[in-house]
């Protein structure tokens, strides 16, 4: 177990180092991190780094490479948030919060580079006018797609019953009511 420790350890450097590196490496890396996150051998510490990992993973990579393993890497991430360890609790709410942030900041993004490709015709001049209007532009809200809306009413539900119970940590609480913040603000359109 310390080797895959210090591998996803070194793995989330990488992605902090160098963002988007692991894209193209997603379908082969993200069976190993499930595989390796409900070993019920893994220990606590284990499971907080492959967090660690995963919530800069979110942070790093494009949305579409992400949204693609949503139907594996979102049943173990919510369960992770009902953990009985607190700091695994923890860090799984806010791996969610970065996943929330990825996957609706990436739509928007989508949607307003096709509105103004669809708006401006492209020349040899007119590439630095449309480099220039990217960069300064601010994403529209745009409506989620059904993946999205799905993956959004699974997260309420979970956090629902994080915010609900009555034996849960403060920290947990409070994490919990960070990640329905961002759940909420993202799901309003709001950046």
């Amino acid at each position: 177990m310390r080797n895959r420790q210090a591998c996803f350890a070194l793995a989330k450097e990488l992605v902090q180092v160098q963002p988007g590196v692991l894209t193209g490496q997603l379908a082969q890396l993200v069976p190993g991190t499930l595989a390796t996150f409900t070993d019920k051998a893994a220990t606590a510490a284990v499971r907080i780094e492959v967090l660690q990992f995963l919530r800069h993973l979110f942070r790093t990579h494009p949305a579409d490479a992400v949204q693609v393993h949503l139907p594996e890497l979102l049943p173990p991430l919510l369960a992770a948030t009902s953990d009985r360890y607190s700091k695994t609790a923890i860090e799984a709410l806010q791996a969610t919060a970065e996943l929330i942030r990825s996957v609706h900041n990436g739509e928007r993004h989508t949607a307003r580079v096709i509105e103004l490709r669809d708006q401006v015709t492209v020349s040899r001049r007119d590439a630095l006018c449309i480099h220039s209007q990217l960069r300064s532009v601010q994403p529209e809200p745009v409506a989620a797609a059904a993946p999205a809306k799905t993956f959004l009413a699974q997260v309420q539900r979970t956090l629902v019953e994080r915010l609900k119970a009555h034996d849960v940590d403060q920290e947990v609480k409070e994490a919990a009511i960070v990640c329905e913040g961002v759940r909420m603000n993202q799901k309003d359109g709001r950046r």
